[in-house]
């Protein structure tokens, strides 16, 4: 799974274009994404760090 953060205006990016993209760089099939999840904000510590488990949790509660 990706997580993408889109606000207003932007170019939403589809699954098409991150595998162009990837593929376009010789990166590995096995490791593309399989789904892209569209997020208004990711989780964020105090020290500016992505909190990948709340990320995680996000995405299966379907919460974007």
């Amino acid at each position: 799974c990706c997580a993408v953060v889109v606000t207003e205006g932007d170019y939403v990016l589809t699954l098409d274009d991150l595998r162009e993209f990837l593929h376009a760089r010789g990166v590995a099939k096995h490791t593309w994404p399989e789904r892209i999840e569209h997020l208004d904000e990711l989780p964020m510590s105090a020290q500016g760090k992505v909190r990948r488990r709340e990320l995680r949790e996000m995405i299966d509660a379907g919460a974007h």
